[in-house]
């Protein structure tokens, strides 16, 4: 029982892990191009992934959508 319950605690721990990055690169990428933000953002529910590319948008003032949000 002791391994199932650190191996859930891995996950977990990594889907946090995963889930600040995509957050925090949300509000500090430099470039809309950015390819761990577009590798992360294109797996993320489409709730989530419509708020992240009208915050890149937004914030990076850039004509049509940003890499990834097609």
């Amino acid at each position: 029982m002791g391994f199932i319950r650190s191996l859930l605690g891995i996950v977990v721990l990594l889907a946090i892990i995963v889930f600040g990055y995509w957050l925090y690169a949300t509000y500090t990428i430099a470039s809309a191009n950015d390819e761990m933000w577009v590798e992360v953002n294109s797996r993320m529910p489409e709730p989530l992934r419509k708020w992240s590319c009208n915050e890149v948008k937004n914030r990076l003032q850039t004509p049509g959508e940003p890499t990834g949000c097609n």
